[in-house]
C-alpha cells in the first residue's frame, strides 16, 4: 500500500522526534509507538527504511555545516592571498614592495580570477547561492588601472589568447569579469 507524501513526512518527523527522545529505540519499539501514532500497522522492512532515511538526513545536515565551516575558513584564507595579489596588481612607489614584473603582474590577475572562480563554485555547489548570476551579484571586481590592463591584454594578445585585433579595443574599455554562462556584462570605461 502507497503512503501519501503528507503522511510520510509526518512519519519521518515522527520518527526523528522519537530518535530525538530515546536514541537506542530498536526497530520493534518504534514500529510499536509509530503503530499506536498513526492507528494503522508498519510493516518492520518499511520502518527500518525510514529510520534510514531519517539517519541519512542528520548525516547530511552534519555534513553541509562541515562544509560551510570549511568554506569559511577558506574564504579567509582567500582574502590573505587576495590581498597579496592586489598589492601586486595595483603596486605603487612607496608601497615597501618592488615593483612587479609585466609577467607578475598578469599571473596574479589570472591567480586572483582563478581563486575567485574556485570559490565562487564551491559555495554555488554547496547551495550558499543557487546560480552563478547570485554569486555574481556578491562580488566586486575593481577595474584595473590603465598601465596594468595594458600590460595584462598585451600579454593575453602576446600569447594568442585574444583574437588579432582586440586588443585596441580591450585596453579602451572596462571588462566586467564573469564566470561561464553568468549573464554578460561589459561596462564602457
Amino acid at each position: 500500500m502507497k503512503i501519501d507524501k503528507k503522511v510520510e513526512e509526518r512519519l519521518l518527523n515522527e520518527i526523528r522526534n522519537t530518535i530525538a527522545r530515546d536514541p537506542v529505540i530498536t526497530i520493534l519499539g518504534m514500529q510499536e509507538h509509530l503503530e499506536k501514532k498513526f492507528n494503522r500497522l508498519f510493516s518492520r522492512q518499511y520502518v527500518t527504511r525510514m529510520m534510514g532515511r531519517v539517519t541519512n538526513r542528520a548525516l547530511e545536515e552534519v555534513d553541509q555545516a562541515k562544509i560551510n565551516e570549511r568554506i569559511a575558513q577558506t574564504r579567509a584564507t582567500f582574502s590573505i592571498a587576495r590581498e597579496r595579489l592586489m598589492a601586486i596588481l595595483y603596486w605603487q612607489k612607496g608601497s615597501g614592495l618592488k615593483k612587479p614584473d609585466a609577467r607578475d603582474v598578469v599571473d596574479a590577475a589570472k591567480n586572483l580570477v582563478m581563486l575567485d572562480l574556485a570559490i565562487m563554485n564551491a559555495e554555488i555547489a554547496n547551495g550558499i547561492y543557487r546560480d552563478q548570476a547570485e554569486a555574481l551579484k556578491h562580488r566586486d571586481y575593481s577595474t584595473l588601472p590603465e598601465e596594468q590592463r595594458t600590460m595584462i591584454v598585451n600579454a593575453f594578445a602576446k600569447w594568442g589568447f585574444l583574437p588579432a585585433g582586440a586588443t585596441a579595443q580591450l585596453t579602451e574599455r572596462t571588462l566586467t569579469l564573469h564566470a561561464p554562462g553568468a549573464n554578460e556584462q561589459t561596462n564602457t570605461g
